[in-house]
């Protein structure tokens, strides 16, 4: 049994929570916690993985939901709203 700590995003707030675990994949312990997983790439320590990647102790599992609009199409909105003030 190893101590990992995972984080992501759920209803607009972002969670970090740290916990014991024997699973050795990274789909499997999502699986197992009921997270939803469509749609979400998978980090572990900062670097994009894939799901069968295997768990370190020690590491840190990160959940990145897709974006729901294009942070450069976002901003443009942002500078056109302003012009027209």
């Amino acid at each position: 049994m190893y101590y990992v700590e995972m984080t992501y995003f759920h209803n607009g707030e972002g969670l970090i929570f740290g916990l014991k675990t024997q699973l050795k994949t990274v789909l499997s312990l999502c699986q197992y916690m009921g997270l939803d997983c469509d749609d979400v790439k998978v980090g572990i320590d900062g670097e994009i993985v894939n799901w069968d990647t295997m768990i370190d102790k020690d590491c840190r599992i990160e959940l990145y939901p897709k974006l729901r609009i294009d942070p450069k199409l976002r901003r443009k909105r942002l500078v056109e709203a302003r012009r027209k003030k």
